[in-house]
């Protein structure tokens, strides 16, 4: 079975390019941060006014509808703005008036395109009473999810669940929930058991909660995430991290608690990361030391240590001579 809408006319298609901001095609990639910010805003903006547009003509036309729709191992594509998803193994069952309320409860096996993972659900309800537009209350899970299919501009393919509630118009919901991924892999650092919350809300998503387990020791963090500029910010405090586990062939063995910040602008290259730093007893390859504390940076895989002081049995010495570049940037 296929259902298609009638394609409209040259013509319309004409006068619709015509109407057409430059804002609303423009490839954000070609912008900086602030023409981002700037441009999402305005999209946003622009999107909640059209549904509140349409929802009213809509209503002040009477055209109610009220249907009942069952969907089983069926296919949805879906085409938006530069983007393409294609769904598998779809069932579906909705319970629609558009007087009242609609009720859905969706499943979905795997799915691919530009959004790409194993599973999706999709439950609960939009009230049609509510003005100026519906308002939902849906719950969405997202399973086994390649963020970098999502548009995150990250080079992260670790598999993600993503489970969110959403409430408030349809056209600029609020969404809460949490973020499940069994490892993590970032410039600098492997993370692993990777929990968390989350709260959307218009292009920002923002992470808090969240712990790992992070070179035998364990990490708590929070940060944030801007769909428009794609630029993320992560700070995390570990504890009781191994060395010889984060650089196994530096000849560094110790444990470190450390302060991070991890900034970047949406690619490997432009992620730097940074933080201070304390460890207990250990050695330097044959030299033992009784403490090493001081500051860390590291872009790419070349890792820098400065304001060092290494606490040595009888005396202290203060450094910034270490300088340690990775295996995998080797």
């Amino acid at each position: 079975m296929k259902v298609d809408f009638v394609r409209p006319s040259p013509d319309m298609d004409r006068l619709k390019k015509e109407s057409e901001d430059w804002r609303e095609k423009v490839n954000l990639a070609t912008l900086d941060a602030r023409e981002r910010r700037t441009v999402g805003q305005w999209r946003r903006e622009h999107h909640q006014q059209k549904v509140q547009r349409d929802w009213h003509n809509f209503n002040a036309a009477g055209k109610h509808l009220k249907l009942r729709l069952n969907v089983h191992d069926g296919g949805v594509e879906v085409f938006y703005r530069e983007r393409h998803y294609v769904m598998s193994h779809v069932q579906m069952a909705v319970d629609l008036d558009t007087a009242k309320q609609m009720s859905l409860d969706m499943s979905i096996g795997g799915f691919g395109g530009t959004m790409i993972g194993d599973a999706i659900a999709l439950n609960g309800t939009v009230d049609f009473t509510e003005a100026p537009e519906p308002a939902c209350n849906m719950a969405l899970v997202l399973y086994q999810v390649d963020p970098s299919s999502l548009g995150f501009g990250m080079n992260i393919h670790d598999k993600m669940t993503l489970s969110t509630y959403f409430t408030g118009p349809v056209s600029h919901p609020i969404g809460t929930g949490k973020i499940e991924m069994d490892e993590l892999h970032i410039p600098g650092l492997d993370f692993a058991n990777v929990e968390g919350k989350v709260y959307y809300e218009n292009s920002l998503l923002q992470f808090t909660d969240v712990t790992a387990d992070v070179y035998k020791g364990r990490l708590s963090a929070y940060g944030d995430y801007d769909l428009d500029t794609r630029f993320y910010n992560l700070y995390g405090h570990g504890e009781a991290m191994q060395t010889e586990a984060a650089l196994p062939k530096s000849g560094l063995h110790t444990r470190v608690d450390l302060d991070l910040e991890i900034h970047s602008e949406g690619s490997t290259k432009s992620t730097v990361s940074s933080g201070s730093f304390v460890s207990g007893p250990g050695r330097y390859h044959l030299l033992p030391f009784d403490r090493l504390s001081g500051k860390v940076t590291d872009a790419d895989g070349d890792l820098h240590f400065y304001d060092a002081v290494i606490n040595l049995p009888g005396f202290t010495v203060s450094t910034d001579a270490f300088h340690i570049q990775s295996a995998s940037s080797a």
